[in-house]
């Protein structure tokens, strides 16, 4: 049987920017209402609450987790429409919407066991950085940088390896949210390295699109978005080739 070779970073992109071609006004209209709906109550609330005061940070701390648990659903909804994009199937702006229409729960949930499985991971960070602020105790300090440290690389580990559940909900609407998050964890195999580097190749055109006002941001986040749709295409197609149980 012929060995299938993974796509490489720059095929990825350039099938982006092949897809993005000529529906770009979709994708950066989407993108700019996301914006708009997720930063205008934390905006809000900044401006109308003291964020000095216990109760006011209190408020802001909770609309943040509910907000970050909302862009759950919609990514579920921008991957449905770039998914319809790339497989050239009908697509339209109300696309944006199906996460609130079609399993809104189990994306919050699944968001809810990343985030808790990465809050624990912290917790030894949380304690030894405690200590040496209540203690004042400096020499004690490295180990609050090692925690750190251990504490970061977690972080990118459970973003790396659950990163394709909003993915996998829309081919797997069957699967709950830890099966999801298992699938993901299969599917990201051999290809958490991969996925890192085709992140950070986009720092880049982040920094520049955050130093353009973030008016280019609307242009960069699309693209990279429409990437990772197409390595989520790429590491399905290979994994189906490689293995034919894979379904």
């Amino acid at each position: 049987m012929e060995t299938r070779k993974k796509k490489s970073p720059i095929l990825l992109k350039d099938m982006a920017r092949q897809h993005l071609s000529g529906n770009y006004k979709t994708m950066v209209l989407a993108y700019f209402i996301t914006v708009l709906i997720m930063g205008i109550p934390l905006q809000l609330l900044q401006s109308l609450l003291n964020l000095n005061s216990a109760g006011g940070s209190a408020i802001y701390m909770i609309a943040y987790i509910i907000l970050s648990l909302l862009a759950a659903v919609f990514v579920l909804g921008q991957n449905h429409l770039y998914l319809n994009i790339t497989r050239g199937r009908i697509f339209q702006l109300s696309d944006m919407w199906y996460g609130f229409r079609n399993h809104a729960d189990t994306a919050i949930l699944a968001s809810l066991i990343i985030a808790l499985k990465t809050l624990a991971a912290g917790i030894p960070f949380i304690i030894s950085l405690c200590v040496v602020l209540a203690t004042r105790n400096y020499y004690i300090a490295p180990l609050a940088g090692v925690t750190c440290s251990v504490f970061l690389i977690f972080t990118v580990y459970f973003q790396l390896t659950y990163s394709q559940v909003l993915f996998l909900m829309l081919d797997f609407p069957e699967e709950s949210a830890t099966e999801l998050l298992a699938h993901s964890a299969r599917l990201m195999k051999g290809n958490r390295l991969r996925l890192f580097y085709l992140q950070v190749s986009f720092w880049g055109l982040i920094l520049l699109g955050g130093m353009s006002l973030y008016i280019g941001l609307f242009w960069v986040m699309p693209y990279r978005n429409m990437t990772m749709t197409e390595f989520y295409e790429d590491i399905c197609s290979y994994r189906r080739h490689s293995d034919r149980r894979f379904s």
